[in-house]
């Protein structure tokens, strides 16, 4: 079993006061919290399966179910609670656009629902949809299916531990297809082929040593910190010299 990354909860709690932020008007780049957590889900992903893949014993059906089990409960209980709370406060073709959500969201596809209808996260009426925001978990699970699928695969037909180049060739490919014109930005949005290079970048972090990661860390604070220490240095200076 994976050890508990402390940091990783703290990064965690610091995307979600984030993305609270950014949805009550508080703050501009909140919503990157969402961002932060498909990089720190695709770390914790490869982690979760790179001993299973070098011994060979790794079962995608398996890992996938694993993961549904944690999110299904949960969005389950809500859409049951919205069917009733709707039921007595919504007008009928609000009450409809939930129950289309909710039906979307217990299978994992929100987003698509999203990128066919509305296409556009603000608007009003999405606001009917308390569900909505499960569009994240479908982005998220679609990509693990996605992933896990391919790992096995790689792991069946070479020998050798081609992980982390498969990754870093998805990683190139999903950026490109973000990067390209000829898609909408709703599509970039709500579908994952478009959003997997942002998993797979949190998956590369975990070839990382952590003592390489926190000496890593510890330049880029320095390098960030460096030119105000010494302009310090300097005002310090003048200060004395008078």
């Amino acid at each position: 079993m994976m050890k508990r990354i402390r940091c990783v909860d703290y990064l965690k709690t610091i995307s979600i006061i984030g993305i609270v932020l950014f949805h009550a008007g508080l703050t501009e780049n909140g919503y990157l919290g969402v961002e932060v957590f498909y990089v720190i889900s695709g770390f914790l992903f490869i982690n979760s399966i790179r001993k299973e893949l070098e011994e060979k014993s790794f079962s995608p059906v398996k890992f996938v179910l694993s993961r549904i089990s944690r999110f299904w409960p949960l969005i389950a209980i809500g859409g049951m609670l919205s069917l009733i709370t709707g039921y007595f406060y919504m007008l009928p073709d609000d009450y409809e656009n939930l129950a289309e959500s909710i039906i979307a969201s217990n299978v994992f596809l929100n987003n698509v629902l999203q990128a066919i209808t509305t296409k556009n996260y603000w608007d009003a009426v999405n606001t009917y949809k308390p569900l909505m925001q499960t569009w994240y978990a479908g982005v998220l699970l679609q990509s693990i299916i996605f992933l896990a699928i391919v790992l096995w695969v790689a792991s069946k037909v070479s020998e050798k531990d081609i992980t982390r180049n498969i990754l870093i060739l998805l990683s190139v490919i999903s950026f490109v297809l973000y990067m390209l014109p000829v898609f909408s930005s709703s599509d970039k949005f709500y579908y994952f082929p478009f959003r997997l290079f942002e998993i797979t970048a949190g998956s590369l972090i975990a070839y990382i040593p952590p003592v390489q990661i926190k000496e890593k860390m510890m330049k880029f604070v320095w390098g960030g910190v460096r030119p105000f220490y010494y302009l310090f240095c300097f005002q310090m200076q003048i200060f004395s010299d008078r």
